[in-house]
């Protein structure tokens, strides 16, 4: 089986996407309906969020902070460490 052969099938059971119906990137929709932004427009609009004090926004940063005092850097798992 070729990689061309190989990718009509994924193709043809929906696993991959179709070359011809992809959608186009940038527009309004955007890949998978907008949900991928990139992060400099993610933390302006949580900028934009705070300046105009939205509770959620807010509430949201407070307990961000609160995991952080309690999870200090480097606490992860720490099993079968010498």
């Amino acid at each position: 089986m070729s990689v061309e052969e190989f990718y009509e099938q994924r193709v043809r059971e929906g696993v991959f996407p179709d070359p011809g119906k992809a959608p186009a990137r940038g527009a309004a929709g955007g890949a998978a309906g907008g949900q991928q932004q990139d992060p400099e427009a993610n933390a302006e609009h949580e900028e934009r969020l705070q300046e105009r004090d939205d509770p959620a926004a807010l509430a949201r940063a407070r307990q961000w902070d609160d995991y952080k005092d309690d999870h200090k850097r480097g606490e992860g798992n720490r099993y079968n460490r010498s």
